[in-house]
């Protein structure tokens, strides 16, 4: 008798942590964002063959405070992308951040550096967003040639003209796009 409670109750102990596993990995993964829209960089098709890859999917900024630019340089994670021409002609690849359209925060109160150089993302060129995506902006433009890798190193953060008001409790999501034509 001792052995069957003994059983029981080890069955249902392993039960509730393996359900606790899976809702806990359920709730949790938030690889894709709203209307289906993936995260992760990309290349734009129909276009010159460009080799992308990223240390990460997606760049996101949640439960994220107000900061000085140096601060926000320091303290944030970095987002690393490559890109890498496969054709034997030059080509001009224009890199571009989509937001995601379940992006709360202004995109005016994000701060972005690109390689080093801060900039306020709400002050970039606009293009025309792709499905999924609400704004995208042109964060530069790269001259690559036959064969040639680049590394591009992205960090982000809310920059001081963030308030508890205006940018406490929000989120904000985007993804790299990069569009490549023949120069």
């Amino acid at each position: 008798m001792k052995n069957n409670k003994k059983l029981v109750l080890s069955a249902l102990i392993i039960s509730i942590i393996g359900v606790s596993a899976v809702a806990f990995g359920y709730f949790t993964v938030q690889r894709v964002g709203d209307n289906g829209n993936v995260l992760s960089g990309r290349v734009a098709k129909n276009g010159p063959k460009i080799t992308f890859t990223e240390n990460r999917e997606g760049i996101t900024l949640k439960d994220a405070y107000p900061m000085p630019d140096e601060l926000g340089e320091a303290q944030s994670e970095a987002y690393v992308f490559s890109i890498k021409n496969e054709e034997n002609k030059n080509v001009d690849a224009k890199i571009i951040m989509e937001v995601s359209k379940s992006s709360t925060l202004d995109d005016s109160l994000v701060n972005v550096s690109i390689n080093g150089i801060v900039v306020t993302l709400g002050a970039l060129t606009q293009e025309k967003a792709s499905s999924g995506y609400k704004t995208a902006y042109v964060l530069k433009t790269e001259k690559l040639t036959p064969g040639k890798t680049t590394e591009n190193t992205i960090k982000m953060w809310i920059n001081e003209n963030g308030t508890k008001e205006n940018a406490s409790s929000k989120e904000w999501a985007s993804s790299i796009l990069v569009v490549p034509e023949f120069a």
